[in-house]
């Protein structure tokens, strides 16, 4: 081991003066030197400026707009893809079952037919 670094303050635990002068003058020179790292500059118009910079400015909240507007009308055109698959959705219900009834139908034939047939299965 060579005294007089830090290795030997740090790793070897020595304790003699040259060590010791070692390791203060490397925390005194680390402490006077400090590195700034300065973040990016903001790119507006950007989903990560509007959601995690909080940025509010004209620019941004457009984005976030038209952003919004295009999720929302992909979303709705993959509900619509899936209707064909889901056999128990509202427009594939027939009208005057226990089932459409059940599930909110309130035209006239599930109001009485529909609501007379679950009212049977209820008391069966």
């Amino acid at each position: 081991m060579k005294h007089g670094t830090i290795s030997g303050y740090q790793h070897h635990k020595c304790r003699c003066t040259d060590c010791c002068n070692a390791k203060r003058e490397y925390e005194k020179n680390r402490i006077q030197k400090p590195k700034f790292v300065y973040p990016k500059p903001l790119e507006h118009g950007t989903s990560n400026a509007y959601t995690y910079h909080g940025c509010r400015c004209e620019i941004c909240k457009a984005f976030m707009r038209g952003y919004q507007m295009g999720y929302i009308k992909l979303n709705k055109e993959a509900a619509l893809d899936d209707l064909n698959d889901v056999p128990m959705l509202e427009k594939r219900r027939e009208h005057g079952t226990s089932e459409a009834y059940s599930f909110g139908c309130t035209c006239d034939l599930c109001l009485t037919k529909g609501r007379n047939e679950y009212l049977a299965e209820i008391a069966a």
